[in-house]
């Protein structure tokens, strides 16, 4: 069955873009996080016969890089999909933007209160955006 053409509204598919930008945003951190930690993680050239007795840590660090290396890449993809259901009118890509929104609200308004006065920026526009996405009723028309 075909799917019926949507007229997603403009403000729908700048969002859409933000995530798709956030998501290759998280991308290139990854990329750079996993290249200094390698950087950091290299092993100490100390000879043997230094009498020093390190504990080697970096097999640790190692699978703690890999796998919040795959924690970020997976956040990616996820954030893309968002972004790329947002720009096809799908419903559970707005309901998924709506309940980030709100959770960012009140994380930056606890931010606020433990004295964080920039925290307010960031929930300002998650309000405005699950806003948006909550009550316009162009939006709705389309995603429901």
């Amino acid at each position: 069955m075909e799917e019926m053409d949507k007229k997603v509204p403009n403000g729908v598919k700048i969002i859409s873009v933000l995530y798709i930008i956030f998501a290759i945003a998280i991308i290139f951190a990854t990329i750079f996080y996993i290249y200094n930690m390698a950087v950091i993680s290299k092993p100490l050239d100390i000879p043997a016969d230094s009498g020093l007795d390190i504990p080697n840590h970096f097999d640790t660090i190692s699978l703690i890089m890999i796998m919040s290396g795959i924690i970020f890449v997976g956040s990616a993809v996820f954030f893309f999909f968002i972004g790329r259901g947002l720009w096809k009118g799908k419903n559970w890509a707005r309901m998924t933007v709506i309940v980030f929104s709100v959770l960012s609200v009140v994380g930056g308004l606890g931010k606020v209160i433990d004295g964080n006065i920039g925290a307010i920026i960031s929930a300002g526009v998650s309000a405005i955006i699950g806003g948006y996405l909550f009550f316009n009723k162009n939006v709705k028309q389309v995603f429901i």
